[in-house]
């Protein structure tokens, strides 16, 4: 118990899956017995299943309690830090410029972007002039990344309008800033996938991200490919990108390249902060190549398929 209240003492004030999580990336030499205690001192049901706690109790590293790694890797013990040069590009070339605030509080710890901006640049079919609107589009919807995974305080968010933020997947929605920050954008973006085992209705926002983390373990980076129009109304395609070198819910992945397309509005203020978000790919399509290793189709394909119902 002692032990315990130790460690939560450092992450005082930070929300609860982040204490959890942040106490679980150094338990590996305590007992279950210690693990246990945890949980009642935290007196709150957490989204960590028994087998896992005591997975971690013993010794051994659960996959269902890693530390949220999607695209990145977190540092539990660097709460607060800085985004660095690394994370912003390479050789030069900025693709995030997100200024992190003062007193930010990283839901996992610092995220590193190195391994996904190494996936980015070598994987990327476009490249833009700096200060071409493709450029300007990469960065935020970069930026809104780090954000949206990494930052649980909607009260930190700058790249979003959070009283007016609402998102809409493939038509469903809308969906508020304060629920996006709560289930995690990849609950908000994925929903139900019937031709796979996901269901965003049953899944947390650790766990979502916890099997993406699995199947792209080298990281799934994203590209801008076509800006259509330019603010208030942002309308762009773009193309997701990583190799399936992991497994995703217990199916194997074949190591070869998964990619998804899809198109984007994005509404925007005067101050470039996002108000709504429209998101359109092919679920279907993606769930497939998850879970069968199909081939996705392109946004072109998509819409076609749209259009022939």
């Amino acid at each position: 118990k002692i032990l315990c209240t130790s460690s939560l003492a450092t992450t005082k004030g930070f929300p609860l899956q982040t204490r959890v999580t942040h106490f679980l990336a150094d338990s590996r030499d305590m007992n279950a017995l210690t693990v246990v205690c945890l949980a009642a001192l935290l007196q709150s049901s957490v989204a960590f299943s028994t087998p896992a706690l005591l997975a971690v109790g013993s010794g051994r590293r659960a996959s269902a309690v890693t530390p949220l790694r999607m695209a990145t890797e977190c540092d539990p013990n660097n709460m607060q830090g800085q985004l660095t040069a690394i994370d912003k590009g390479m050789d030069g070339e900025i693709i995030r410029d997100y200024i992190t605030p003062e007193n930010v509080q990283w839901r996992f710890g610092k995220p590193d972007y190195t391994r996904v901006n190494k996936l980015y640049f070598e994987g990327r079919t476009k490249k833009f002039d700096a200060d071409s609107l493709e450029a300007v589009v990469t960065k935020l919807v970069k930026n809104w990344e780090v954000e949206s995974h990494h930052m649980p305080d909607i009260k930190q968010w700058k790249t979003m309008d959070v009283d007016k933020f609402k998102a809409f997947s493939n038509g469903a929605g809308p969906v508020s800033a304060q629920t996006m920050a709560d289930v995690g954008p990849y609950n908000m973006l994925l929903g139900e996938m019937p031709s796979c085992p996901f269901s965003a209705a049953k899944e947390t926002f650790e766990s979502a991200n916890n099997k993406f983390t699995g199947i792209f373990t080298k990281g799934f980076a994203w590209e801008v490919l076509e800006v259509y129009s330019g603010p208030p109304n942002v309308s762009f395609s773009w193309r997701h990108f990583g190799p399936a070198s992991g497994q995703f819910d217990g199916v194997k992945g074949n190591g070869e390249m998964i990619e998804m397309w899809g198109h984007t509005m994005a509404r925007v203020n005067a101050d470039l902060q996002i108000e709504e978000l429209e998101v359109h790919y092919d679920r279907e399509a993606f769930a497939q190549a998850l879970t069968q290793g199909k081939k996705p189709t392109g946004v072109r394909a998509f819409f076609r398929r749209l259009i022939n119902k």
